[in-house]
């Protein structure tokens, strides 16, 4: 190829070698910054997930849920959780208050644990904070939960989520029967 001006033969990188340079530093670029932004997203959820699970934690020794996990101490201690599986038709008012305690801390637990199936919350941050109170917990309720299973005429999975994180945390698993 010739230029007809100057009537000197052009070569093609004398001719698209500025163009293809120019692109490919457009194209580094592009990549280099959709690389970053990549980085920078995955810190953004993992500071999302810390600090929803601190939240959690935070709510769940706030005075709302003490008094939930209060009334459930208070169950489990006397006459125990067990005595509350039963139909709720059956139940006299303070028993059914009772009851919302006990729903209530384990539906906490249920939830936290589909948080950490999902990748929502950070199961290694609250581990190392609530490890022990999650088993105990779950140790104190599995009895109850296993009432309620054999109760239930539509779900027999209550509390599956809350069962498998605790019993890999250290906790008893439940015997069906």
């Amino acid at each position: 190829m010739s230029d007809p001006a100057a009537g000197a033969p052009l070569d093609f990188w004398s001719t698209y070698g500025p163009a293809l340079i120019t692109a490919g530093a457009i194209l580094i670029s592009a990549a280099s910054a959709a690389f970053a932004a990549r980085i920078a997203l995955v810190h953004q959820r993992d500071i999302a997930r810390r600090r929803a699970t601190l939240d959690l934690i935070l709510r769940s020794e706030g005075e709302e849920f003490q008094g939930h996990q209060d009334g459930f101490i208070e169950a489990w201690k006397s006459p125990g959780l067990v005595a509350f599986a039963k139909e709720v038709k059956s139940m006299i008012p303070e028993e059914i208050k009772q009851l919302n305690h006990i729903r209530t801390v384990l539906n906490h637990y249920e939830l936290l644990a589909l948080g950490f199936e999902h990748n929502i919350l950070d199961k290694d941050l609250y581990e190392k904070w609530m490890k022990a109170a999650l088993v105990r917990t779950w140790d104190e309720s599995r009895e109850y939960i296993r009432e309620t299973r054999k109760l239930s005429s539509y779900n027999k999975n209550n509390f599956r989520h809350f069962e498998e994180l605790a019993v890999g945390w250290g906790g008893k698993a439940i015997q069906d029967p």
